[in-house]
């Protein structure tokens, strides 16, 4: 009985030194793969830009978001026109009148643009996601304090907030600059300016966190579907080169092969690489 055992843990210690001898050249295969698809990428990011690109993308659908939802604010402006026309305030009609001016063609991405970064939008987009909606939250806290002179971002940001807020701060603003006193009864809700500023800072700061955490997901999702498919597309290569460098003709089921391996060497090679490179690193600290 003890023989038999120890024989059968002889053949488990031969199988799993087999399976060593395959999987150790076979990670470090797919590793070299994975760091030359990673050095392939930084090519090809640096190159082509696609930081800036991708963030653009992003800025434009987001505008796109909040152009359609202008409607509702347009809407709130309307009503308390309505309001102002039926009290003593009847000559608040030129202050709405700048104030559907302003609306009217607002969150564009130039103006936004030119309000976060000078009009650089190639140094505002090639920043990391991080640093990015920074520049946009610190150009956000001016417009914070001056919605009318910076209306798009402030418009950008203020995503969430109720639009009542919104229009308290923008119809304030208006008063202020033109001279004209009064503002309570242009924000008839009786609430304290700085208290509804509070609260629209407020939803721009989560709205603000909410993008930085997706822009970062994104653009890593990206890059990791990249990364497996230039990893699965250097293994197809090798693997048609060899077989037509070798017999000169390349065989339609030797295809179908080499690509469901690529597929899975693809898949595996990020992993084998920071495997290989975590190895590297422990290596190095026990030294």
């Amino acid at each position: 009985m003890g023989d038999e055992m120890l024989l059968g843990w002889e053949e488990l210690g031969g199988i799993v030194d087999e399976f060593a001898q395959f999987l150790l050249p076979a990670a470090s295969a797919l590793a070299v793969v994975g760091l030359l698809a990673s050095a392939l990428i930084e090519l090809l990011k640096q190159g082509l830009s696609l930081r800036r690109w991708h963030h653009r993308s992003w800025m434009r659908a987001r505008c796109g978001e909040r152009r359609e939802a202008l409607r509702d604010l347009a809407e709130e402006l309307r009503k308390r026109r309505k309001e102002a026309q039926g009290s003593e305030q009847g000559d608040a009609s030129e202050l709405y009148d700048k104030a559907d001016n302003l609306v009217r063609d607002a969150c564009g991405p130039e103006a936004i643009e030119r309000e976060a970064a000078a009009g650089d939008w190639r140094a505002l987009y090639a920043l990391p996601p991080e640093r990015m909606i920074g520049q946009l939250d610190a150009a956000f806290q001016l417009s914070l304090m001056q919605p009318v002179a910076n209306f798009d971002i402030f418009w950008l940001a203020a995503k969430g907030a109720d639009v009542k807020d919104v229009a308290d701060l923008l119809l304030a603003d208006l008063d202020a600059r033109s001279d004209r006193r009064g503002v309570e009864e242009i924000s008839p809700r009786g609430e304290k300016i700085g208290d509804v500023r509070a609260r629209v800072g407020a939803r721009a700061q989560r709205q603000f966190d909410a993008w930085k955490v997706s822009l970062d997901y994104e653009w890593r999702r990206w890059m990791h579907i990249a990364s497996v498919g230039l990893s699965a597309g250097i293994i197809l290569a090798a693997g048609v080169w060899r077989t037509v460098f070798l017999n000169d003709v390349l065989d339609p089921v030797d295809l179908v092969f080499y690509a469901i391996v690529a597929f899975l060497g693809g898949v595996f090679a990020p992993v084998a690489r920071d495997f290989v490179v975590n190895l590297k690193s422990l290596g190095a600290r026990d030294r």
